[in-house]
């Protein structure tokens, strides 16, 4: 079992093979999601993964959140974390692929999101992989769906927070906004150090920054690249 804490409240959480566990991008966000000035009514979490996020925001008072994952394994850790933390009542949880065209009733007050962005020269072999970190070449993948795809499911005057890593082209990103009708966007920014898993592809990595579409700091005493991590938030203005 994992425990995740912030601001005096703490969520366990049952982490199920092929469900991506939370991670510092998670708490990143959790962070970002307390640190606002009010609660919104109904949320939808995008890529719910073991259900951390969708479980932090019923505990902060949120009325429904509706958690959306295409893989099953997730859909199953967050069904199950949802009961152990006694939220379940107020976590729907649904198999929804947010990367194709919604038809939606929902018209809720914010979007959130984790998603998968991490480039990759070629798609993964591991299923895991797939589902947890592709984000395509440039990272992108799934962001751009997720800007795309948000309005039909937020309110006017909603917002859309995600996660967007340095590694994939935040430059496009805030070109992108404005076209899908979000405006009034602020920006939280941390530091992480590389994982394991991002060596394998630290050829890629170089490349893309060498064409300045991606950032990362090198180490300069041996140690470990470092990413940055933006936590974006946007007013859905229509």
């Amino acid at each position: 079992m994992l425990k995740i804490e912030a601001e005096g409240r703490s969520i366990t959480i049952d982490p199920l093979p092929g469900a991506m566990d939370p991670s510092p991008y998670t708490e990143f966000l959790i962070e970002r999601i307390v640190a606002r000035d009010s609660v919104p009514r109904e949320v939808v979490d995008v890529g719910c993964g073991s259900g951390a996020l969708s479980i932090f925001l019923a505990k902060l008072g949120v009325k429904q959140v509706y958690a959306f994952d295409i893989n099953d394994a997730a859909l199953e850790a967050t069904r199950k974390n949802t009961r152990i933390n006694d939220v379940s009542d107020r976590v729907d949880v649904r198999k929804v692929d947010f990367t194709e065209s919604l038809d939606s009733e929902l018209d809720v007050d914010m979007v959130v999101s984790n998603p998968p962005s991490l480039p990759m020269r070629s798609k993964p072999d591991s299923e895991y992989d797939m589902y947890n970190y592709y984000g395509g070449e440039d990272g992108r993948k799934f962001i751009e769906k997720l800007i795309d795809n948000s309005p039909t499911v937020l309110k006017r005057g909603g917002r859309l927070l995600f996660i967007h890593t340095s590694l994939a082209n935040v430059g496009d990103t805030v070109e992108q906004l404005p076209s899908s009708g979000f405006d009034s966007f602020d920006c939280s920014v941390s530091e992480l150090p590389f994982r394991n898993s991002y060596y394998e592809h630290i050829d890629w990595f170089r490349e893309l920054k060498e064409r300045g579409v991606a950032h990362y700091e090198e180490p300069d005493d041996g140690g470990r690249e470092t990413e940055y991590l933006y936590a974006l938030s946007c007013e859905f203005s229509g």
